[in-house]
């Protein structure tokens, strides 16, 4: 029974994968669907997400020289996963540059009550959340728009304050 599982295949054909095995040619070069001799029909798989990569049935990795042997192009498909590397690379590259993390350039330009207004570069700002450094507002502002935004949030928020515990000091003395 432990044979049985261990026999199972791994690939993951939901995923998209492309399928070619190891056959044998006849004098005319036709295909004859009859395993190779010397690799026993081998099947070998590449996920289309993962270009020049190969897979025997197990999940191992197979070398190029039998995906070739499978009929893969492998020639054009190393220079896809080339690229496909190259814009991964690219990609993380830029997040780290482009990432709005609190640095020397964002610095809190006002604060109030919950809120806090944080200046971003351009002239522009957001309004968080101190407690959990959220954006309020789905875009950034102008940072003289946030400041505005801040006042009304923070004299709202004193309002129902106040509408909610009318026996604050400022009331008594009235």
């Amino acid at each position: 029974m432990q044979q049985a599982e261990l026999a199972k295949p791994v690939i993951d054909v939901d995923r998209g994968v492309t399928i070619r095995q190891i056959v044998k040619f006849d004098k005319t070069n036709q295909h004859k669907f009859e395993g190779d001799i010397k690799y026993g029909g081998l099947t070998v798989y590449m996920y289309k997400d993962e270009p020049g990569v190969y897979y025997d049935v197990h999940g191992n990795k197979v070398p190029e020289g039998i995906a070739k042997l499978a009929g893969y192009p492998i020639d054009k498909l190393a220079k896809a996963r080339r690229r496909k590397e190259a814009l991964l690379a690219f990609d993380e590259q830029m997040r780290q540059q482009l990432a709005m993390e609190p640095d020397e350039e964002s610095r809190v330009l006002a604060e109030d009550g919950d809120w806090a207004v944080m200046s971003l570069p351009n002239g522009r700002a957001k309004i968080v959340d101190k407690e959990t450094g959220a954006s309020i507002t789905p875009i950034t502002l102008p940072e003289k728009d946030a400041l505005l935004l801040l006042k009304e949030l923070t004299n709202a928020a004193t309002d129902t304050k106040m509408a909610a515990n009318p026996e604050t000091p400022s009331s008594k003395g009235k």
